[in-house]
């Protein structure tokens, strides 16, 4: 995608990742619906915040159905830009202070990437 997108392309991007993310939770595979709202998430071509807001809650809800024996897995399966991605949507939900199983991802996240990920997911200027 490129920044010049309208907030109406980006809302159908939405859609379509939604239903890509809610399509492999229905199927019990909340790994596969992480790394798809890891791949290329339309948020990042934004600043509409309720656009962010609203595919955050998506993404937010799948790693919330992961379980912790499936965060190693679904973090090896990624690559690098995935997750940086996912170190953003963990601090996103973290943001919002209801997710507190977040910080077991995020511990599993940091021991796979170190310090590196912490640092590009907090200082890259587009944020998800």
């Amino acid at each position: 995608m490129a920044e010049e997108y309208s907030d109406a392309d980006i809302q159908g991007y939405i859609q379509q990742k939604e239903g890509e993310i809610n399509s492999a939770l229905n199927q019990g595979n909340p790994k596969n619906a992480v790394i798809a709202a890891c791949t290329d998430p339309p948020t990042l071509w934004t600043k509409n915040q309720d656009l962010k807001a609203k595919f955050a809650t998506t993404v937010i809800g799948a790693l919330c159905q992961l379980k912790e024996n499936q965060y190693a897995a679904t973090i090896d399966a990624m690559n690098e830009d995935q997750q940086d991605i996912l170190m953003k949507f963990v601090y996103k939900g973290l943001a919002l202070g209801q997710h507190s199983q977040l910080f077991k991802l995020h511990a599993a996240l940091y021991a796979k990437t170190g310090h590196g990920s912490i640092v590009r997911a907090l200082t890259e200027r587009r944020s998800v």
